[in-house]
């Protein structure tokens, strides 16, 4: 399976392991052993990229959000687990018009977040999890104010402006450098 298909897939030299179910390759038998036992849990599924467009060099690919290397201090990860309640739509539609046949209704019933910054040591909070007790319980607003509380805590405990730790060396090489340290190209003429 491999030489049959490691061609067609890679410029890679070495040998691939492919899953038999849903031909994506793996470059290690261990590799290949987790995804097999994921994979034989989900519907099999098998990556098919687009077509390179005439005039594009499908071998080059250029990151342009250079403003995305800089790291962030904080991420906040949410997850919201809701019922699903079938809708009764009794109503008669206008099939010359154009509408949306709802037939269910995602109702929130818990939510998981977890605040996570670029340093431990700096901020560490444990996973909030909150579950629906009554059923009057707005699960979407308690969300919202739980997660607005913890930013201005965060903002209050951060706040306060701190002086840049900037000495001669680092001001020599700031003054010398050629080099862009997030995108990696040369400066223009006439850049600061």
């Amino acid at each position: 399976m491999s030489r049959f298909l490691s061609s067609q897939k890679s410029k890679h030299n070495g040998k691939l392991h492919f899953c038999r179910r849903c031909l994506n390759p793996f470059r290690s038998e261990g590799s290949l052993k987790e995804h097999v036992e994921y994979c034989s849990n989900n519907e099999a599924v098998r990556i098919v990229y687009p077509k390179p467009k005439e005039g594009f060099d499908a071998d080059l690919l250029k990151f342009k959000n250079i403003n995305r290397f800089m790291r962030v201090p904080f991420v906040v990860y949410a997850d919201f687990e809701a019922f699903i309640e079938p809708i009764q739509n009794m109503c008669q539609r206008d099939p010359r018009e154009s509408y949306t046949a709802l037939y269910q209704k995602h109702t929130p019933s818990s939510f998981c977040y977890y605040i996570k910054c670029f340093d431990n040591d700096v901020y560490s909070k444990e996973p909030v999890i909150v579950t629906k007790e009554k059923q009057d319980d707005d699960i979407a607003q308690i969300f919202v104010d739980m997660l607005e509380a913890d930013i201005k805590d965060i903002y209050i405990k951060f706040k306060e402006k701190k002086k840049m730790v900037f000495n001669k060396d680092d001001k020599r090489n700031f003054e010398e450098s050629a080099v862009c340290h997030i995108c990696k190209k040369p400066f223009e003429a006439g850049e600061e």
